[in-house]
């Protein structure tokens, strides 16, 4: 048996980079950052021969099978926490989990909250490895 663990995890890779650059240029609206991505797009198609569309979670987690346990900080200023529900909601295993961890940053959800981030943890995989 296996499980998987996703831990701040994104959507897909056109929406983080249009919500980073709505923040890290201080944009007012998502649709004025749409550019940035829009240009990166290019030089990732020619170097990986796809497009930041094509590279979603969201997509691939439709044929998940295996256990997920889905963790994300309410305070993520890098991956928006609104994310963690679209990725869930894309999941199609039988058996996944979510943890929300009030306060924590980006990566920060082990550090923020430690006990209930490695108690949930373990279970889960217990859980998933006993069957």
């Amino acid at each position: 048996m296996c499980a998987a663990i996703e831990d701040c995890g994104f959507a897909s890779v056109w929406d983080q980079f249009a919500d980073n650059a709505v923040s890290m240029y201080h944009l007012p609206q998502r649709w004025t950052a749409m550019p940035a991505p829009a240009g990166m797009i290019l030089f990732s198609r020619r170097k990986a021969g796809y497009g930041f569309r094509q590279a979603s979670s969201v997509a691939q987690l439709a044929h998940a099978t295996v256990p997920m346990l889905f963790i994300h900080g309410t305070d993520d200023a890098f991956v928006d926490p609104r994310q963690l529900d679209r990725n869930v909601a894309a999941c199609s295993s039988e058996r996944k989990e979510r943890l929300v961890v009030p306060g924590a940053g980006h990566a920060m959800s082990a550090s923020t909250d430690p006990e209930r981030y490695w108690s949930t943890v373990d279970r889960f995989v217990s859980d998933a490895l006993a069957g």
